[in-house]
């Protein structure tokens, strides 16, 4: 199954029913860093090139059994790379950026937050967990990953219900995202949602 580069994330927080908005918010250059370098140090954790490939285990929302997603860069369009479903991403001086919003964004410290707006009553915050995660996937152990945490809340099915949506991703230097997970808090109560783990990637030589 192929799937775009942030299926998973517009399925559990993008399908707000409103018109987007403009974000504003944007990242900072690091002190003593050029955006080059920026630029490069953020492509680490999302190496973006036509032919890179990343095969994942797509498992939860009721499937009887998990399923493998394919997600494949195809073209480059405009400064963004374009994968084989129409997804899209960036990588600027200050994040990378999918075209709504930016899913990593610089400085890359912990603790680092910032939000999107992607409605009119719809607003997504994001944090950098942690800059040195380990990760254990089918593709392996990676070392020194970067957790970003990306909550959003909206109303429940109850009337004056209040559902909290939460995302983490996990990306590994030189290899990009390599597992996701998200939940649903209804007040004391976590629900699992979708998982992604990474069983495989092939990263072409882009000289």
């Amino acid at each position: 199954m192929k799937q775009g580069i942030v299926f998973v994330f517009m399925c559990c927080f993008g399908c707000a029913s409103t018109p987007r908005v403009q974000q504003k918010t944007v990242g900072a250059i690091e002190d003593g860093q050029t955006a080059h370098q920026m630029k490069e140090a953020l492509s680490r954790y999302w190496p973006l090139h036509i032919g890179h490939q990343w095969t994942y285990e797509l498992d939860g929302h009721g499937q009887a059994s998990p399923a493998t997603r394919v997600v494949e860069i195809v073209a480059e369009d405009k400064g963004f790379f374009v994968d084989a479903s129409g997804g899209r991403l960036q990588v600027r001086p200050d994040g990378i950026f999918d075209g709504h919003r930016f899913l990593i964004q610089t400085p890359l410290q912990k603790g680092h937050r910032w939000k999107s707006v992607v409605g009119l009553h719809a607003t997504e915050i994001y944090e950098i967990v942690d800059t040195h995660a380990t990760v254990v996937t089918p593709a392996g152990q990676f070392e020194d990953c970067l957790h970003i945490r990306g909550t959003q809340k909206q109303e429940g099915r109850a009337p004056g219900q209040v559902v909290e949506l939460e995302m983490n991703w996990y990306y590994a230097k030189d290899v990009g995202l390599i597992k996701m997970r998200s939940q649903a808090h209804i007040k004391d109560q976590a629900l699992p949602g979708l998982s992604q783990t990474l069983l495989r990637y092939n990263l072409k030589d882009a000289s």
